[in-house]
């Protein structure tokens, strides 16, 4: 255990100077209407930072948006970003999007045939000593 704690300790340092859409944990549901949203709400969409979320709020002062698909004339969103946001996409009523809390056993997937906790140096230690070979007369 108290090996980690400086893997733990260097992680978290890590982590303060990524950026928020970096840091979120959690799942996003619901939606968001291209022409209504803040900066912040599109930032909650999978794969759109800060400057992304800009680009969208410039489109659609240009002019308002008819299709989700238009998302796509900012640049960095192509065919393959569009298809990850497309669900949380609409031009239409409010925005919906709320992001619901990562739940602490979600990520845990554990390998069926292992035991929980076993780490190398537990397998190491719970070997056993190799036995010195003996002459046959």
């Amino acid at each position: 255990m108290s090996r980690s704690l400086p893997l733990v300790a260097a992680l978290a340092a890590l982590s303060v100077g990524l950026p928020a859409h970096a840091k979120r944990a959690g799942v996003v549901t619901g939606v968001v209407n291209l022409n209504t949203a803040t900066e912040a709400q599109l930032e909650m969409l999978p794969g759109i930072g800060p400057a992304k979320a800009h680009r969208i709020v410039e489109l659609r002062q240009q002019r308002r948006l008819t299709a989700t698909d238009q998302v796509m004339q900012v640049k960095g969103i192509g065919p393959k970003s569009y298809r990850k946001l497309k669900p949380f996409l609409t031009v239409a009523g409010p925005t919906t999007l709320h992001q619901e809390a990562k739940s602490t056993t979600a990520g845990a997937v554990r390998h069926p045939t292992k035991p929980a906790g076993r780490t190398a140096e537990h397998r190491r230690q719970a070997k056993p000593a190799p036995q010195p070979e003996t002459a046959s007369p």
